[in-house]
């Protein structure tokens, strides 16, 4: 009985691990998200509130014409709803950034849209 419950023990804590990080929240969008291309990064500050998505973020574009040196500040608005994710990341005086993708654990795809992206594929990671 004892190496039963033993091994019912270890088998629960194995598939508790994921390539996806550590301490992943199940199926939810809410926390701190940062990542990039080579010319860009995005940090978002995310809660959610069933499943209505606000918070902020910045985006950096070293070397950018037209993002500002100091980065350009976000608000967030959108939905969620696992997995899938509808942003909208707007900053005064600049045109509004569509975020589409879907959660998967720590990691978060999608594609940007406006500002200066035609179309480009990202990938956030859980802070």
């Amino acid at each position: 009985m004892r190496r039963l419950i033993a091994f019912l023990a270890l088998a629960a804590t194995l598939a508790a691990c994921s390539d996806d990080g550590p301490a992943a929240p199940a199926h939810t969008i809410a926390g701190n998200w940062s990542g990039g291309d080579i010319s860009s990064t995005l940090a978002l500050a995310l809660t959610v509130n069933g499943q209505h998505v606000t918070g902020n973020g910045l985006l950096e574009m070293p070397g950018s014409l037209t993002v500002p040196e100091a980065g350009l500040p976000l608000s967030v608005s959108g939905s969620f709803t696992t997995p899938t994710f509808n942003l909208l990341l707007t900053s005064q005086g600049w045109q509004d950034i569509v975020f589409r993708g879907d959660v998967k654990g720590n990691r978060m795809s999608g594609t940007l849209t406006g500002i200066v992206f035609n179309v480009i594929s990202i990938t956030l990671t859980r802070q």
